[in-house]
């Protein structure tokens, strides 16, 4: 089955752990083409209850991106410090990916003293490396190294090209402070798609309720409106009583099109508190509002 790469772990029903598969997958990650490695790797994320790190720490030098990337992923969550050394060497790498998941990973990993080492990276002919870079220095480096990357970000922020202003929303997602979440705004409301795209999978992150008077009228937009609805239901019970006043204020008006979605966010939430209002929100004159409140 795993030569012919049909065999799925996650399909069993019952717990299931086997030594001679362990030991067969660990023998052929050493000799498999670089196609069966990843199908391989798969496979060993499904199978938590062994310990895959010290296989992870002999494919770090794979030069495959892919393979590379799923190296430092792992050692980035299940590695420790002795690992930076390794990790370095994918700062070297001609692939921006690659640098970016590193710089990520030897910050998790690592003491402040790392950042000394990415603050070069500012200047990564890439914006996604330069992103990676803003958050790392945000999250940990020293006040100049701070405002250095908060300069970057406002350049990429305000930047006329698109990767740019994606990279910002990367840049983001992965910074601890919610301060910075004001950003999103300008973003979630940027005329590309992308860019919109990229900010609206930031809130996944940043869940901020700041963010509701943006989000709610992306609910009408027929490119964005389907991932806005997963955004806000996403949420939580935490955002009831703000969806909740918007409806009421639909009885009697003109009917703005990103109120005929707020019933469907709030049956994905599953809050009782919106049946109430959903119960007499189905009566109100307009027909397309009743059918979503039923």
């Amino acid at each position: 089955s795993l030569d012919a790469k049909k065999f799925h772990h996650s399909t069993q029903t019952t717990p299931f752990q086997d030594h001679t598969l362990v030991g067969y997958i660990r023998e052929a990650l050493r000799t498999a083409p670089d196609q069966d490695i990843l199908y391989l790797l798969s496979i060993t994320n499904e199978i938590s209850e062994e310990n895959w790190t010290a296989d992870y720490r002999k494919l770090i030098d794979n030069e495959n991106p892919e393979i590379k990337i799923r190296c430092i992923q792992h050692l980035a969550k299940h590695g420790d410090p002795t690992d930076i050394q390794a990790l370095d060497r994918g700062l070297k790498s001609s692939t921006p990916s690659v640098r970016a998941e590193t710089i990520s990973a030897i910050t998790m990993l690592g003491s402040a003293e790392v950042t000394d080492k990415i603050e070069p990276f500012l200047d990564d002919p890439s914006p996604l490396v330069q992103a990676s870079a803003i958050a790392s220095l945000v999250n940990q480096g020293s006040l100049d190294q701070q405002s250095h990357a908060g300069i970057r970000f406002r350049d990429l922020l305000h930047s006329k090209a698109v990767t740019d202003r994606v990279a910002a929303t990367k840049a983001l997602a992965d910074i601890h402070d919610s301060t910075l979440n004001r950003s999103l705004t300008s973003l979630l409301q940027d005329p590309s798609i992308e860019v919109q795209t990229a900010a609206l999978k930031t809130c996944l992150v940043h869940k901020d309720i700041a963010l509701l008077p943006v989000l709610v009228p992306l609910l009408s937009d027929p490119e964005v409106g389907p991932l806005t609805s997963q955004i806000l239901s996403s949420f939580g019970p935490k955002i009831v009583d703000h969806l909740l006043p918007l409806l009421k204020l639909a009885h009697g008006s003109k009917i703005l099109p990103e109120l005929i979605e707020i019933p469907g966010v709030l049956s994905a939430i599953g809050d009782t508190r919106a049946l109430s209002v959903l119960l007499t929100a189905s009566e109100y004159p307009d027909t397309l509002l009743r059918n979503k409140c039923i």
